[in-house]
């Protein structure tokens, strides 16, 4: 049995490297393969050497011109017909969809997809691994022929043979030196990692305690800049043209790059990661990335934004200097990827009447984390509990507080960047909880100490997971948080600042007991200083201190 492959490179390599898995595994299974790609394609020949597969090159017309789509696919046909075991073709191409899949199908010929945009197709297979929680199984809902099986979900993913069960090394040891890889895959603008490196040799403070790996693609542009780096910092190497980074995953201590295949790959192996979106595909919701272990992911990085620069310089620091933290949001992810998306695949192709198989279950549907357990849970009533915060809730509590109705509220109006609240998540003293109610969580409520003079004082807030909430039911997790914070500085005076406009919010204090701080009280310079940015024309200062209050602090 033989398969021809049509494959895109215009934007990368990621496509030909997934289907060159694909085409080993085919081989090793006894079929052949025809390769059909691009013009521009013949450099990454090196790619190639494992499969044993005909290569042709073409010389297209734009694929923006219908006409250049159809002249594809009728060059595609007349290829095929010098191979005349070869009933199917694979696609894969940002450029060929549905008009190419058409002319294909007209010649009597099984077309196979695959695709990760959610486009319409006119195939008899088609195979996406992006996942998107429990909105995966409709992701292609009414973009697909009646009689078309679609095969959606990360067990889908094509990887190397070298990602089957193959764990990071690094979560055995503990070493000195800290390794990062950076990649922006098959190509990129260089330029990117440049600027990143070179801010981030500036904050570290022992430099040969921070070895950085450089992936050279084979379409990198700019790579003079990170090799004239190179020449000043010599603890910066280069990987050139690499055609697995299996290995290198599993000895680095944090991979820092673009988004792509390298998901999949970085979550067979498990190393932490953060990544960036290059290109429209790579576009994901957080909680969908969370359910396979990746919690720090940027939809945009502007390398030409200084602040930008340093804030993802601090990040990795802090990342490297706590990575207990982060190999424990990678260990045990929702949807495990085992790197067997090839041989599932293989199975289908081989199989006339295979089924779909059923995907993972999906945890995006509702929010939630299990990192806590019920010793650390406060129950309030049959309903509502409190749970301490922990990592796995980093970008929900980020996204809970850019909510409209809550920023609108605060001292600072404006949307807390992910890079912003990555550094500030693993920098804060802040003790930070979330209420829940009929296991959906409502609110976060968080308190801190701040001593002055050996004086305690305590501030903090609150703010809504989702939507309003009830009066009855942010003053039940005042009332516990004020009882509780009292367990712990019995001698403590809260202050807070609460905006003029807010009337919800100033009534529930005021009837939990605080009070307007005057002017020219002590107590209103320290409120001021703990929050800078509220001015006494749009808040409310006020009080409360323990010693003149008398709490039920008796346990349930």
């Amino acid at each position: 049995m033989m398969f021809a492959f049509r494959i895109a490179t215009s934007v990368g390599i990621g496509h030909l490297m997934r289907m060159k898995w694909l085409a080993l595994e085919l081989q090793n299974r006894g079929c052949q393969s025809l390769f059909i790609l691009d013009e521009q394609s013949e450099n990454l020949f090196p790619f190639l050497a494992e499969i044993e597969s005909e290569l042709v090159y073409l010389s297209n017309s734009p694929f923006s011109a219908q006409e250049g789509v159809q002249e594809d696919a009728q060059q595609c046909l007349q290829l095929m017909e010098k191979f005349p075991d070869i009933n199917t073709i694979i696609l894969d191409s940002y450029d060929l969809g549905i008009e190419w899949e058409r002319v294909i199908k007209s010649a009597d010929k099984k077309v196979v997809v695959f695709d990760d945009l959610a486009r319409q197709h006119y195939c008899d297979i088609l195979f996406d691994a992006k996942w998107l929680g429990a909105d995966t199984p409709s992701r292609y809902k009414d973009k697909l022929p009646d009689t078309c099986r679609a095969f959606l979900g990360p067990q889908y993913a094509i990887l190397s043979p070298a990602y089957k069960n193959n764990k990071n090394e690094r979560f055995l040891t503990e070493v000195d030196t800290k390794k990062v890889l950076m990649s922006l895959g098959g190509g990129g603008d260089l330029n990117i990692i440049a600027k990143l490196v070179t801010v981030l040799y500036q904050q570290v403070t022992v430099k040969n305690e921070l070895e950085i790996i450089v992936v050279i693609g084979p379409k990198a542009e700019n790579i003079a800049l990170v090799e004239l780096i190179a020449k000043v910092n010599p603890q910066v190497t280069f990987l050139y043209q690499p055609k697995c980074l299996a290995k290198y995953y599993c000895q680095t201590d944090l991979f820092v790059g673009a988004l792509g295949t390298s998901l999949y790959e970085l979550a067979a192996t498990k190393t932490p990661t953060i990544t960036f979106s290059i290109a429209e595909n790579q576009q994901n919701n957080y909680c969908d990335l969370a359910d396979l272990g990746h919690y720090f992911h940027l939809s945009t990085f502007d390398a030409r934004d200084a602040q930008q620069v340093e804030y993802f310089s601090r990040l990795i620091v802090s990342m490297l200097d706590q990575l207990p933290r982060t190999r424990a949001l990678r260990a045990e992810p929702t949807f495990e990827v085992d790197g067997t998306g090839a041989v599932s695949i293989v199975d289908i192709l081989l199989d006339a009447d295979s089924q779909q198989i059923p995907s993972a279950k999906a945890s995006s549907t509702q929010y939630t984390s299990d990192f806590s357990d019920d010793n650390e849970r406060f129950t309030l009533n049959d309903s509502m509990y409190i749970r301490p915060v922990n990592d796995k809730d980093i970008n929900h509590y980020r996204q809970s507080r850019n909510l409209p109705n809550n920023s609108e509220r605060m001292t600072i109006q404006t949307e807390i960047h992910p890079l912003e609240h990555y550094v500030w998540w693993f920098n804060n003293n802040r003790q930070s909880y979330v209420l829940y109610q009929n296991e959906q969580p409502l609110l976060y409520i968080w308190h801190q100490e701040s001593l002055v003079n050996d004086k305690q004082y305590i501030y903090g807030g609150w703010f809504t997971a989702q939507g309003e909430v009830p009066f009855n039911v942010a003053m039940l997790a005042l009332k516990w948080q004020l009882e509780y914070t009292q367990k712990l500085f019995p001698q403590g005076h809260w202050l807070a600042v609460i905006n003029k406009e807010n009337k919800f919010v100033n009534l529930l204090n005021k009837y939990m007991g605080f009070s307007t701080i005057a002017i020219e009280d002590k107590s209103f310079q320290i409120t001021q200083k703990l929050f800078p940015q509220a001015s006494v024309a749009d808040f409310n200062f006020v009080e409360l201190n323990f010693t003149e209050l008398s709490f039920d602090t008796s346990e349930e």
